[in-house]
């Protein structure tokens, strides 16, 4: 589910990549929007062993649902153990319960349609919501045969109700490539400011405050760090060498008072104009390190 809202994001967004890979998935809306504000008996939910840090899972724990992880296969690192997995249960649910009831699935994978066979030869109903282009031909041809008993709900439309854009680089260590420096800001980069950014730039990006919170450098107060995603372009061209000077001018255009302060080893330096010439006349008080920048 979470690569196809990638990928749907990156499209809404008119994206240079294939996927926007800052988009998050908040699984306790998903599950209120497939709920529909019907009363749920009990729900599961599948996914692969998570890290350490569990967050995710517990958070649905709390919610009253219950969490069965697999691990990927070492081999061809799919995730057919979760399928299998969902079928044995629906098909152990609807083959061993005397009342009749309704399955509601959020996935679109060809591998449920023996468990939704299984539901149609009990007389249970099916719903499946994925998004448009994550619901197999074989599902909807499956749901068309069956109109009374199979239905499919496309969340295409609920795709910012469900999701949120990780705009924050969380990683300790700056890359030394692919990434532009605003210096000495003078406003603040909201999600406004960042969204408004990121549709001239077609290229997903987070930033990094630098500031003495972090870095504990006052010179440094208030500067910004773009970080460019190392994703994988539509036109199958590497960022580094065909798509990163075209988000530089892109970036030097947004910013009419901004000048180059430096640009090297392929990372962009931006510093405001005005102080940029304040700068210059108060150099000489300057460190001598900090003039040879």
């Amino acid at each position: 589910m979470w690569i196809e809202a990638k990928k749907l994001a990156a499209n809404k967004l008119k994206l240079k990549c294939i996927e926007d890979p800052r988009l998050r998935l908040d699984i306790g809306k998903v599950t209120d929007v497939v709920a529909n504000d019907r009363k749920v008996a009990w729900g599961i939910l599948y996914g692969l062993e998570p890290p350490p840090i569990d967050s995710v899972w517990q958070k649905i724990r709390e919610r009253g649902w219950k969490v069965i992880t697999t691990r990927r296969s070492t081999f061809t690192k799919k995730e057919k153990q979760v399928d299998h997995q969902m079928v044995a249960d629906i098909t152990a649910l609807v083959s061993g319960c005397v009342f009749k009831g309704k399955i509601v699935m959020v996935s679109g994978d060809a591998d449920m349609i023996p468990a939704i066979s299984k539901s149609l030869q009990m007389k249970w109903s099916t719903e499946i919501w994925m998004w448009e282009n994550g619901v197999s031909n074989s599902l909807k041809k499956l749901a068309a045969e069956n109109p009374g008993l199979t239905s499919i709900n496309i969340l295409d439309s609920r795709l910012e109700e469900v999701t949120f854009t990780n705009f924050t680089f969380g990683a300790i260590k700056i890359p030394d490539t692919g990434s532009a420096i605003i210096k000495d800001i003078d406003f603040t980069p909201d999600e406004t400011w960042q969204k408004k950014l990121g549709e001239k730039l077609s290229w997903p990006f987070q930033i990094c405050m630098i500031g003495p919170e972090k870095f504990q450098n006052p010179v440094d107060f208030k500067d910004i760090i773009l970080i460019f995603a190392n994703a994988k372009a539509k036109d199958n061209k590497e960022f580094e060498k065909h798509h990163f000077d075209k988000s530089r001018r892109d970036v030097l255009n947004d910013f009419a008072d901004i000048t180059i302060f430096r640009f090297r080893f392929r990372c962009l330096v931006l510093i405001s104009r005005k102080k940029h010439e304040s700068q210059k006349h108060g150099n000489e008080n300057l460190p001598a390190e900090r003039q040879a920048n």
